[in-house]
């Protein structure tokens, strides 16, 4: 990760679900209620207004729209939102997500109720104030996008941050819902006040002047939840990733979510913090965004722009859809108000069956599946089903409308379980603090385009070629996102730092910034084995990484040397140098105790090591080599510490065993010295196991005061001045130890890494291939055994 992770940082990571969440939810939900909102009553209000202001005297169908003014309203507001996405997207990462936030919502509220007071003395003059008006109000609901979907993110807990997010794009199904009360209710009121003919027994008394209302009434009532929550959204604090990581006020940011989280947060320095983050504040338009994340940004750009194209084409355009299949009736048999009720009560069916329902499958699934699979999946199933409408579209027509809604509706069920909901989520997710509300306004801005086009195209293509080959066109649309879908990172799981900082380096990224990683192991074999194994893993994986491996000889594994020249020919990354050979401990340390033997024969290599070591730092000062940045000790080389110290390379253990193993160790710091452990002992409870311990399942060294016991005791105090604990485990086999070791804010940060072993290798000569098969299947029956009696985890 390109930034040590911060303490505030830390705990909102781990934090657990709140009131305050559901609250913000709430809040940054309304743009998001207000745009769908819009977008679902502006097509009712579309057909309302073609018959008040474009009705022909003598014409022998209902007044519409012209295919230009029609274009012109839906996509003004797209235009709107789509500049709006790109300004307040950038204006998020400079001035702060909380003090731009009030604006735009502010802009929704004003712009909601000036497009319903629309004014003018004929058509043009009301359609132009109403598109004036609409364009501000799309401005406004752009900039909610970024700034809703990145404050979400950066409030939330890694464990439940696509839900969070998820759940304010769900706000949508609210809107959209709530539109159609409104609409229903409005016109029901108003045509039962003002009863009036079909427009096919008086084509002048079926839309009486009342009607005018209609519309300004429903348009305006979307305002309403936006206002109510104004004040409560501008008492918001900023982000503390913002705060932390832009601003660079940790004291700020500790304090602020200290109140938010109501617990205490003690605060960094903001000279640490400015150090590591000056180290990697490459900007949108340099060489490193666009290795690092160029992909991801044309991924996300690209996937949902094609989605909006199809989202918009079936949302605007419904009623025209209905109409085609022969769902709605004719615009004839109604008169103005009635027409306006019966497509809202169509609309509001297949919003309350499928929209809605996909909306709230997503924020249930998004953290179990992840973002990737859902998306794969609900643009693969839309292309199923538009071809399913689209190749016996004739059939569907004749009799079988139902069929064709439910089909149809399915189309709507799985775009908003999968693409409509995860193309707004990971671009809050994938990049950097400081670009994170630009990158995701850039991507967003594309999803608008997209809308454009489908505003501006579905019209035309539909008059054009017709409906069953515009389903077609669709569903090329739709299996194009699928593809484009590849290029987008999955970040389930992880926090926003170590997804942005660390995702997918490449290696000509690794050739950019390459450093180097100092490996000290034990020279018993079972040690060796593992940090030569886990040493090779990290280069396999970044090429970015150069390993130098000090060697110690000992004079009881003859055999370590071509074990270790062997393993590592292959990887020309790891480089070995031989450590200069010492005297051993007398022979009575080694019959007292073995622990104690290698203890105080690692204390003698510390010189050399530190004449090594130097030697290196100089002839990477005298060239273009890398820099070190790290020790790797094993854990009889704790006493090396002061070395890593001396020389301002931070150091970090590496222990070969499991996590049991290291609580025990860990509970070493709270005893003293001479209170060794004796058999005779009561059960003890060490933090980390979930029953009281029996002191004969403890090592046999810990028993031997002058000896093991020494050794491990003075190892285990100097375990929490390192930077970090890497354990050869994996999490699922020891959860419980890992969490509550990692709840202690004394111990240093804890890395599994395990299983870490060589299975096909031999390091021992003198262990036979009969016996090495039978230790390896004893481990795998083990394993197995444990999963077996646990269940399955989620990997």
């Amino acid at each position: 990760m390109g930034v040590e992770e911060l303490k505030v940082l830390k705990v909102l990571d781990s934090a657990k679900t709140q009131w305050y969440h559901f609250t913000a939810i709430v809040i940054a939900g309304m743009g998001f209620f207000t745009d769908s909102y819009d977008l679902f009553c502006i097509s009712l209000v579309t057909k309302l207004l073609g018959r008040l202001y474009y009705y022909t005297p003598g014409s022998a169908a209902p007044g519409a729209l012209p295919f230009n003014v029609t274009a012109a309203i839906n996509g003004v507001a797209f235009c709107g939102t789509l500049v709006g996405q790109l300004f307040f997207g950038w204006l998020g990462d400079k001035m702060g997500r909380k003090r731009v936030y009030g604006v735009t919502l502010l802009l929704m509220v004003v712009s909601s109720i000036a497009s319903a007071l629309s004014f003018g003395s004929d058509a043009k003059a009301v359609m132009a104030t109403l598109c004036f008006f609409r364009f501000w109000l799309g401005f406004g609901i752009g900039g909610d996008y970024p700034l809703s979907a990145t404050i979400m993110a950066e409030y939330s807990s890694k464990k439940t941050r696509g839900a969070f997010i998820a759940a304010v794009f769900a706000m949508q199904g609210f809107g959209i819902i709530s539109g159609g009360i409104v609409a229903i209710t409005v016109s029901a009121i108003f045509n039962a006040v003002y009863p009036a003919p079909s427009f096919q027994h008086d084509a002048v008394l079926s839309s009486v002047p009342q009607a005018d209302y209609v519309w300004r009434i429903i348009l305006m009532f979307g305002a309403l939840p936006a206002l109510l929550t104004y004040y409560s959204r501008m008492k918001m604090p900023e982000t503390a990733r913002y705060t932390a990581l832009v601003a660079k006020n940790t004291n700020q940011a500790a304090s602020d979510m200290s109140k938010v989280l109501q617990v205490k947060i003690e605060a960094e320095s903001d000279q640490r913090i400015t150090e590591n983050l000056n180290q990697n504040q490459f900007g949108l338009f340099s060489k490193q965004f666009l290795v690092r994340h160029g992909l991801h940004l044309l991924g996300t750009a690209i996937t949902w722009f094609l989605l909006d194209i199809a989202f918009y084409s079936q949302n605007l355009f419904q009623k025209d859809i209905f109409t085609a299949i022969g769902w709605l009736p004719s615009a004839k048999s109604m008169n103005a108000i009635e027409e306006v009720y019966k497509i809202a009560r169509a609309q509001t069916l297949i919003a309350l069956c499928s929209t809605v329902p996909g909306y709230w499958f997503t924020v249930a699934f998004i953290d179990r599946i992840g973002r990737f699979k859902i998306q794969l999946m609900g643009f693969f199933f839309m292309t199923v089903f538009m071809v399913g409408l689209a190749i016996p579209y004739d059939y569907w027509l004749n009799g079988n409308q139902i069929g064709f809604v439910i089909m149809y509706s399915f189309t709507f069920f799985f775009c908003n379980f999968g693409p409509n909901a995860t193309t707004f989520v990971v671009p809050a997710e994938i990049f950097p603090a400081r670009l994170r509300s630009t990158c995701h306004g850039i991507s967003a801005a594309s999803g608008k385009a997209g809308a454009i086009v489908g505003a501006f195209g579905f019209l035309y293509t539909y008059n054009a070629i017709g409906m069953r080959y515009t389903l077609f066109i669709l569903a090329g649309i739709n299996f194009l996102g699928l593809l484009f879908t590849f290029l987008v990172p999955e970040p389930k799981g992880r926090s926003l730092e170590e997804i942005s900082e660390a995702i997918l380096i490449t290696e000509s990224e690794a050739q950019m910034k390459k450093s180097e990683l100092i490996f000290i192991p034990s020279p018993g074999i079972g040690h060796l084995v593992s940090a030569l194994e886990f040493a090779k893993r990290i280069t396999n994986r970044d090429a970015g990484v150069s390993i130098t491996v000090l060697c110690i000889k000992f004079p009881f594994t003859p055999f370590s040397d071509s074990y270790i020249k062997s393993t590592m020919a292959s990887h020309p990354q790891i480089q070995l140098i031989d450590l200069p050979e010492v005297d051993p401990p007398s022979q009575e340390i080694l019959k007292k105790s073995p622990e104690y033997f290698i203890y105080v024969f690692m204390e003698s290599l510390i010189p050399h090591v530190k004449s090594t070591i130097q030697n290196i730092l100089s002839s990477c000062s005298n060239s273009d080599s890398c820099p070190f940045v790290g020790l790797v000790l094993d854990f009889f080389c704790m006493s090396m510490l002061d070395v890593g110290r001396d020389l301002g390379i931070p150091s970090y253990l590496f222990l070969t065993t499991n996590a049991g193993f290291l609580a025990a160790l860990l509970s070493l710091r709270k005893r003293q010295i001479d209170h060794v452990f004796s058999y005779s002992d009561p059960e003890e409870l060490i933090p980390g196991f979930s029953n009281l311990v029996p002191p004969r399942v403890l090592p046999n060294a810990l028993f031997i005061k002058d000896g093991g016991y020494f050794a491990f005791f003075k190892l285990a105090q100097r375990f929490t001045h390192t930077k970090g604990i890497i354990v050869n485990t994996f999490s699922e086999l020891e959860q419980y130890a890992i969490d509550l070791l990692s709840k202690d804010e004394q111990i240093p940060p804890i890395y599994t890494v395990g299983p870490v072993i060589d299975p096909k290798g031999q390091p021992n000569p003198n262990l036979d291939q009969a016996q090495h098969d039978k230790i390896i299947k004893w481990l795998d029956d083990l394993v197995l055994l444990y999963f077996f009696v646990l269940g399955a985890w989620e990997v």
